[in-house]
This record gives structure tokens, sequence and C-alpha cells, in this order.
């Protein structure tokens, strides 16, 4: 072990790097996200809006926005510069259990417990698509390098391969 980082309250349940490479962020269920210097071994600042645990995080492309979900079942996005909520996503009817961001940074998608996968347009703030087709909580995902294509595990212990552009599950794989 390198290096101890302590703060949190209870359990840790997420990480993210930030883009400068220095910056660790991580969230759990204290219902917090805290900003560490990864070079001083100290908190830098936290984020406090989510009234129930952090499930995930991940940066925008840019590196300017974190994403977080939670067992509020929100999704919010944060402002890093100032550490101001810009808007909180709140579509899914279960806890938050995935996010990631195309490369492009111009659609989020999450996961949840309600078996959806959501995909968002964080600029407006809007739902743009529900994908459906597992039957069990949809635990991550993760879009493809270029963004056309995401997949997504479930504990219907499926992997689903998807088209983003239409919502089409273009293959399932389960064995």
């Amino acid at each position: 072990c390198i290096r101890e980082l302590i703060a949190h309250a209870e359990p840790v349940l997420a990480l993210a790097w930030s883009h400068d490479g220095y910056t660790l962020v991580s969230a759990g269920n204290d219902n917090t996200i805290r900003f560490w210097d990864i070079k001083q071994g100290e908190e830098r600042f936290r984020l406090i809006g989510h009234s129930a645990a952090v499930t995930c995080l991940a940066f925008a492309p840019d590196g300017t926005t974190l994403a977080s979900g939670s067992y509020d079942q929100t999704i919010k996005l944060w402002e890093i510069e100032t550490g101001t909520c810009r808007t909180t996503l709140d579509e899914h009817t279960g806890v938050v259990t995935g996010i990631a961001w195309r490369s492009d940074g111009q659609v989020l998608a999450s996961t949840s417990y309600d078996t959806t996968i959501r995909l968002w347009r964080p600029a407006s703030a809007t739902m743009e698509q529900v994908l459906q087709g597992h039957s069990d909580v949809v635990n991550a995902l993760n879009f493809t390098p270029d963004g056309n294509t995401l997949l997504s595990v479930s504990s219907d212990q499926t992997v689903r391969v998807w088209e983003t552009l239409s919502g089409q599950c273009l293959r399932i794989l389960q064995g």
C-alpha cells in the first residue's frame, strides 16, 4: 500500500480518476463524494447532494463534469470547477448502478435496479431513450470507443450489445 486515504464514515462504493491524473474521487454509503490530492494524500473538497449512498462515478470526457449515481434513484451532474450540482436526472425507479459517458460527451448512459438503461443528453438534461430487455438488475455498462455500441451486464446473467442510435439489442451473450 502506497497511501491510505481515510475520511469516509461508511463503506466506499465508487472511484474515478480525474483527467489530470492527480485527483482521485471516491464516494459511498455516507452520501458524499470526496476529491483527493493523491500527491499530498489529502482531501481537497467534497460534494454533498445525494440523499442516499453514492454508487457510481464517471467524469465527462472533457473533465469539467462529474456524473454520480445513487441509491436515491438519481444522477447528479456536478461542475468540477465550482463544486455545484448543475442538474439532477431522476427518471430511474430504482438504485442507479452504473453510468458511462459516450466519448464525445454528448450522451450519458445509466443503469439501474429498475432493469433499464437510459440514455441522456446532459446539455439539455433530457432523457433521450430507454433501452429495455434485461430481466434483472442492470449492473454496469460501457460504450465502445466509437460510441455507436453500448454493452450492458445484468444479474440476469447476460451481456447485451445495443446499437445506440436505434436502441435495438443486436446480440445477447449468455453462458
